[in-house]
């Protein structure tokens, strides 16, 4: 591959990154900035992610992640 292919590439790449980085941290309703806050379980080994609006006062997402 050559250095231009690779560059436009990983150029791509790094704009999907931030597109999708954005989407998470945006309230879908109003655009503002998404207050994000984790919660630790450590006795099922879980976190939970809640991102809310603090403009619109809507929950935006709820998500448990477990840690392996």
């Amino acid at each position: 591959m050559n250095k231009r292919l690779k560059s436009e590439n990983t150029e791509a790449t790094v704009r999907r990154h931030q597109s999708f980085v954005e989407m998470q941290n945006t309230c879908p309703l109003c655009s503002s900035q998404l207050t994000i806050r984790v919660e630790s379980y450590l006795e099922d080994y879980t976190l939970r992610e809640e991102a809310s609006c603090g403009k619109c006062q809507v929950l935006a997402r709820v998500k448990d992640h477990k840690m392996h």
